[in-house]
């Protein structure tokens, strides 16, 4: 039996609803962007993280991909999509299939004919194709997602909109952030030029990392000429929820506390509007 949260997938992927889901999303930030548990987290690109303790392994997406159910499909971007149908192109990649669907999402999104499955090797393919075009891995915000974005700042709505904020770092989800090797550093820019929050700067011929919009994505690792850069674990990592249900049930309660979850419980079962 698939989720009934898979439904928003349902109404995103036909064309003529696309304009009404970048609203509807834009109006939605309050969930997407919150300092407390969000529906997406970032994770580094396959790049090395350096320190002395172990990376999890929700954290390593191929790892999260090898011990995830048999099923796997991909689909277009619905972000690049709207973009596409607004005649405004994606600045990043020209390809359009970079959302990648794990489990009972994947049957789901298949049997829908909006994604197709492929295999393990294909999708370590399409992960490699976006760490080449200097893409951010989003994945859902739990130990075993269902999907995971491929996003660039000029078309994803998270990254578009979070970037205008003045400290985008606080409403991610991630365990790294970039550090500079100052004696490495060749002053190049290609971390500037690549960095989608902004975070990076060039200051006295060394690159100087803005924590406070710092995503911990890792590209500017992947596309520093001098190995300058390398990402750090945070001292206060965060531990995502078990699953899909636990997430939404964190989001809840943190909105509303417990006594309004159990003001609100009643209209959830009764499948009414909150």
């Amino acid at each position: 039996m698939h989720s009934s949260s898979n439904n928003c997938f349902t109404s995103i992927y036909h064309r003529p609803q696309i304009a009404k889901f970048s609203t509807n999303i834009n109006k939605g930030n309050n969930i997407i962007h919150s300092k407390k548990t969000s529906q997406l987290r970032t994770i580094p690109i396959n790049t090395e993280v350096t320190s002395d303790k172990n990376v999890a392994p929700y954290d390593d997406i191929r790892e999260v991909i090898k011990n995830s159910a048999e099923s796997l499909a991909v689909g277009p971007c619905v972000c690049r999509v709207g973009r596409d149908h607004w005649e405004e192109n994606c600045r990043s990649t020209d390809v359009r299939e970079t959302c990648l669907f794990l489990g009972n999402t994947a049957v789901y999104m298949t049997d829908l004919g909006h994604a197709r499955q492929i295999s393990q090797e294909e999708m370590f393919e399409l992960l490699d194709n976006a760490e080449k075009n200097g893409l951010v891995l989003q994945p859902e915000n739990n130990k075993n997602p269902n999907f995971i974005c491929c996003c660039c700042s000029c078309c994803c709505h998270v990254l578009t909109s979070v970037k205008n904020f003045s400290k985008p770092a606080e409403y991610f989800h991630s365990n790294y952030h970039a550090k500079v090797q100052s004696e490495d550093c060749t002053a190049c820019e290609n971390c500037v030029e690549i960095c989608p929050m902004e975070a990076l700067t060039i200051v006295d011929e060394i690159s100087t990392v803005d924590l406070d919009r710092c995503i911990g994505c890792g590209l500017c690792v992947l596309d520093c000429t001098g190995s300058a850069m390398m990402l750090q674990i945070k001292d206060d990592k965060h531990l995502p929820p078990e699953n899909r249900d636990d997430m939404y049930k964190k989001i809840m309660v943190e909105r509303y506390g417990m006594t309004g979850m159990l003001k609100i419980m009643p209209k959830m079962l009764l499948g009414r509007k909150i």
